[in-house]
């Protein structure tokens, strides 16, 4: 994200100094326009650092669907893999 701002930063610079020329380049200018640039950038990292969620404790939830055989013994093999579709009357135990 930060790369993004300051590449969009760099971008209106170049528009505003280099191609249209609209401010003429010299030393105040120039640190104007990296300060205000710097507090922009600033700004924007603290909001989102004050306002988005954070957790050092995060959970991940998944709904699982539950198989239940309706016979009782051991499994023995599992001829199924993993992630692969199955069709009605497979073998799953």
């Amino acid at each position: 994200m930060i790369e993004l701002m300051i590449a969009v930063y760099g971008t209106l610079w170049w528009l505003v100094f280099k191609k249209f020329k609209l401010i003429p380049i010299n030393q105040w200018t120039v640190v104007t326009s990296v300060l205000i640039g710097l507090a922009i950038i600033g700004f924007v990292l603290m909001m989102v650092n004050l306002y988005q969620p954070s957790s050092k404790d995060a959970r991940s939830f998944v709904y699982t669907t539950p198989v239940v055989s309706q016979v009782k013994g051991k499994v023995i093999e599992v001829p199924v893999e993993p992630n692969k579709p199955l069709q009605k009357g497979d073998v799953l135990f």
